[in-house]
């Protein structure tokens, strides 16, 4: 086939040479909607891991592999330009493509049997099999002999089973693809679209029957029907990452009813408040399959969870701290109810140090004939505390002998049933802000702030400082518009809060504990929280700056700068997550730049180390393919020719009509006076504006960046390899233009006919390094924007347009673009702050063209 396509390659070259350049053309124009295309996903990409962008993994994927099209189809773009040669570039690309796709994609799980394990069975410690919750419960039971609820597991191999069976793997990677955990309408519409799938889906029959088989089991250890519960238990739940209160629990559920909640529990795996967790945390959707307990539904009469170590003391300090409430443990964990607290020192035997009332007004039950209900709390109870003494000590124990099992400070929730039988009901790490020993412990001390106290005397939740505005919510409804930046004032801190964690700068509530599940949540994520102070619903007004002080407790009207540039303002998450040092191994093969001089001996495709590198290769080869002046058979079809603009810049142009003056057909060489296409001529009378300094260098090393920033000029007269060039008629002009180390494409109808005309330009590149590249790119939109552009910027990307207008108005704004562009070919070398952008953005629009301190 190879040979085929030369042999009609040459043929044509020979006898019809008109139709080589055009077919060139056409691969060439193609070449470059696929390059733009590349570099646009390659941007979006840079930004989401430069900026630390929380998207979910398939989002990646998706902008990957539209990329890597990109890149190959630019390779067989290249192929037809330049028959024959650099046919190496597909196995590199290939290469490159194999290495990715190994790390976007994890391994896929087995979705064969066992679909359904008891709690005692050696399998359930297997957290891979049954997830966080279930296998911590399993070593509890069966290492440390603590009483857990009887029950089984439906595994991680049957969710997989569940997904295969039903064919949904393309939907929920279709739909997470298109998500926004930023728009609440796109998490609605997402979450929306996943659950209602799960729920109308069909569980497998062989899941079925290992879910009968092991219920049979069960009942056979029962004397009388037990209703049941069915919690989630995901991998990586009740780990490092909690996912405290993100999926459902289905409570009172009959043996007839266990299929349906059980989909339930898989679904709300795509809540809008867990898909914004986990895509917070830098998780990839299949990192977390969902496992599922069916465990006995126990009547509490009193339920509540124990920290291990108080939030925020001194590890010295050697305390732990038991929450109780009235009932079921729900109002707890919702952060609906102010519970008693006990704290205990770990002593042998452990000693209550202190007792702290509840403000229970109401508890949620099991009733046998109505199910869950809510009752107000009679006299008796409101007089007494949940749990007696004896209990909070026997609690206290557990509590000292998982910390010691686990290695680590656990959260741990509870409940005692009315015949006083006190169950584990699940246990998980603790996660608190880092604490140190006293002699280094991060201490952060403001005694001078000025500015009015707010509230103070709030209990802490989550540890921290942030300023922001206050947005009050009184309904869950209400979470979907609220702000980014947000400081959050309600009434309680429900779970669903976390559906907003990456708009939430702080939250401050009437009720809640630290014991909370949005409390857990909100210290994983570095939120600072404060519960339990009174009256902020009218302390706080709507739309105000403040600053709040978890940990003392306190909100202070307006910003208090030196407070939030503390360290101990919250922390980003993102910055340590998995998905960003995957991410980061990823863009290794996508955005690094070897490649970047075309003289160079490694400008090859053995050179290549990355896409970006046969992005640059395949595009510095399709330019030179185009404009080969050595080509005499080109240059007697209307060849390229040398333009001489009167600055080191080395140029040439092609004529498609119009572009040229009479009489030159048989020049090599031509000047700006034999131009008659109106948008370039126009652009060259800004880019040649006196007042440009451009230097006396007309070439430069490529290897030595110090000679590159002071050159003055960028193109090197030794090469046509590093030539501007410009493709023209009498109203049209497409350029690629080359000031060393970036670049700018310029496409531009200048006619009589208004609705035709118009500028796309698109600027990306620079020899510095990032930071000082996206100040440019900020100065540059700033400009853009002024001059009437619409602009869209990533990273150092930039893309510009100028739509209809008259022809003098276009011819104006070309010449301004043309100064623009001489201006600012050196500007990342010396811009170091936004500040320096906006004076010297108006610097500009008042006639400044030169703003470095050395004349060139």
């Amino acid at each position: 086939m190879q040979i085929k396509n030369l042999f009609k390659y040459w043929t044509l070259q020979i006898f019809n040479p008109g139709a080589v350049i055009k077919d060139k053309y056409a691969s060439f124009q193609s070449l470059l909607e696929k390059d733009k295309h590349a570099h646009e996903l390659m941007a979006e990409l840079e930004e989401i891991y430069y900026d630390q962008v929380p998207v979910d993994f398939n989002v990646i994927e998706d902008k990957y592999g539209q990329f890597s099209s990109a890149v190959g189809h630019m390779i067989a773009d290249l192929l037809k330009i330049c028959p024959g040669k650099y046919t190496a570039l597909n196995a590199f690309h290939k290469k490159f493509d194999d290495y990715v796709r190994f790390m976007l994609v994890s391994e896929r799980e087995s979705a064969e049997p066992p679909y359904a394990v008891a709690l005692d069975h050696r399998q359930a410690l297997d957290e891979s099999l049954v997830g966080g919750k279930a296998a911590n419960l399993a070593r509890a039971s069966q290492t440390l002999q603590l009483p857990v609820p009887a029950g089984f597991v439906i595994t991680t191999r049957a969710f997989h089973r569940f997904i295969t069976f039903n064919d949904l793997d393309g939907l929920i990677a279709d739909n997470l693809s298109r998500l926004d955990i930023h728009s609440g309408a796109s998490l609605a519409t997402v979450s929306d679209a996943i659950c209602r799938a799960i729920r109308e889906a069909t569980v497998p029959g062989d899941v079925v029957d290992a879910i009968t088989g092991a219920l049979a089991g069960l009942q056979a250890q029962w004397d009388h029907t037990t209703r049941l519960a069915i919690r989630s238990s995901a991998k990586g739940e009740d780990s490092k990452t909690s996912f405290a209160g993100q999926y459902q629990t289905v409570l009172n559920v009959g043996e007839t009813d266990i299929l349906n909640a059980y989909k339930q529990v898989l679904a709300s795996k795509y809540s809008p408040s867990a898909l914004v967790y986990r895509i917070n945390y830098g998780l990839a959707d299949r990192e977390a399959p969902m496992a599922v307990l069916v465990v006995e539904m126990i009547a509490a009469k009193a339920s509540g969870v124990m920290v291990t170590r108080e939030p925020n003391e001194e590890a010295t300090a050697n305390r732990l701290s038991i929450h109780a409430v009235w009932g079921l443990g729900q109002l707890l964990v919702d952060g609906k109810s102010v519970p008693a607290v006990y704290q205990a020192a770990k002593t042998d035997p452990p000693a209550i140090v202190s007792k702290r009332p509840h403000q229970q007004v109401e508890q949620r039950v099991f009733d046998s004939d109505q199910g869950l209900v809510t009752h107000i709390l009679d006299d008796a109870q409101i007089a007494q505390a949940p749990i007696p003494v004896s209990t909070a000590l026997t609690l206290a124990e557990w509590g000292m002998l998982l910390e010691n099992h686990f290695g680590h400070t656990q959260d741990v929730e509870w409940c005692l049933a009315h015949d006083n039988r006190l169950v584990l009901l699940q246990t998980r790490p603790f996660f608190a802000e880092p604490v140190r020993q006293t002699a280094d412990r991060l201490v952060c001390s403001f005694e001078t702030v000025e500015n009015a106290v707010l509230v103070s005397g709030g209990q802490t939740a989550a540890a921290g400082i942030a300023a922001g505005k206050t947005v009050k919510i009184r309904d869950i409804d209400d979470l979907a518009n609220v702000p980014d930046g947000s400081v959050l004032v309600t009434h309680s801190i429900p779970p669903e809060f976390a559906a907003a964690v990456n708009r939430l700068h702080a939250v401050v509530a009437e009720v809640g504990s630290s014991a909370g599940h949005f409390a857990s949540v909100a210290r994983e994520f570095g939120i600072p929280t404060i519960v339990n102070a009174r009256d902020v619903l009218t302390a706080l007004p709507e739309g105000i700056d403040v600053t709040v002080d978890a940990e003392s407790g306190t909100v202070y009207r307006g910003v208090v700068q030196a407070m939030v540039d503390s360290p101990c303002a919250r922390r980003n998450l993102l910055v340590d997550s998995p998905f960003m040092s995957r991410l980061g191994a990823v863009m290794s093969f996508i955005a690094t730049l070897e490649l970047v001089d075309p003289s160079g001996a490694n400008f090859t495709p053995q050179g290549c180390r990355s896409h970006h590198d046969i992005i640059r290769f395949v595009h510095e080869k399709a330019v030179a393919a185009m404009f080969q002046l050595s080509d005499i058979r080109l240059r007697r079809i209307g060849g390229s020719k040398k333009l001489n603009i009167g600055i080191p810049m080395l140029f040439y142009v092609i004529d498609v009509g119009g572009g040229f003056a009479g009489g030159i057909s048989g020049q090599s060489r031509v000047e700006l006076t034999d131009i008659e296409s109106g948008p370039l001529l126009a652009l060259f009378s800004g880019l040649t504006h006196p007042d440009i300094q451009w230097g006396t260098f007309s070439h430069f090393d490529w290897a030595s960046h110090d000679k590159v920033a002071m050159s003055g000029g960028s193109i090197s007269p030794d090469s046509v390899m590093f030539a501007s060039h410009a493709i023209i008629s009498d109203i049209y002009a497409n350029l690629n233009l080359r000031f060393g180390y970036h670049f700018v494409v310029l496409d531009t109808v200048c006619g009589d006919k208004e609705a035709d005309n118009y500028i796309l330009l698109r600027f990306s590149g620079g020899g510095a390094d990032i930071e000082k590249r996206r100040l440019r790119a900020a100065f540059l939109s700033l400009i853009f924007k002024r001059l009437g552009f619409d602009v869209t910027r990533k990273s150092d990307l930039i893309d510009a347009k100028y739509g209809t207008a008259g022809k003098e108005k276009i011819a104006h704004t070309l010449d301004m673009v043309g100064r623009l562009l001489g201006a600012t070919r050196l500007m990342d070398m010396y811009l170091k702050n936004e500040t320096m952008v906006d004076t010297y953005a108006d610097e500009f629009m008042q006639g400044r063209y030169h703003f470095s301190s050395v004349d060139l």
